[in-house]
């Protein structure tokens, strides 16, 4: 099996499409819950269809009335060599008219979504000033 889409960086200890866990283990219970049980590798950094993921990088997963919903990138989940999806901590986002920039809140919840189901395929960088976190939108992502 070959993954035609994607190219692969630090990927964790695991042998290309195979997990095993141990029964106990949140982990594993997290993967079975999104069905990720075989033929999955799990990375850090991944470019897939020419865009680079990268942990610690976030995604736009939705526009609210008040911000977005922001996703920052834990781990890269690549199923069967084709599909990829994201474990994300879910956070909110709200717009700094004076700085240009969207704060994010804390972490809401913590979800598996596949690239295809983002609003900006672009990933983000996240900086830090004190103890918030800001993002930079790079375009207008309007939501249809």
């Amino acid at each position: 099996m070959m993954l035609t889409n994607f190219d692969i960086k630090q990927q964790l200890s695991c042998t290309p499409f195979t997990l095993q866990f141990s029964a106990s283990d949140s982990f594993s219970r997290f993967l079975a819950l999104y069905k990720f049980v075989c033929n999955t590798v799990i990375t850090h950094k991944a470019i897939y269809k020419g865009t680079t993921y990268n942990a610690s990088m976030c995604v736009v997963l939705s526009e609210e009335d008040d911000g977005y919903s922001l996703g920052k990138i834990l781990l890269i989940l690549i199923q069967n060599g084709k599909d990829m999806y994201l474990v994300i901590e879910v956070c909110h986002a709200i717009r700094s008219v004076d700085l240009g920039m969207l704060c994010l809140s804390d972490t809401e919840r913590i979800e598996c979504c596949s690239t295809d189901s983002l609003l900006d395929y672009h990933p983000l960088s996240l900086y830090r000033k004190g103890s918030v976190t800001y993002v930079i939108l790079r375009h207008a992502v309007v939501s249809t």
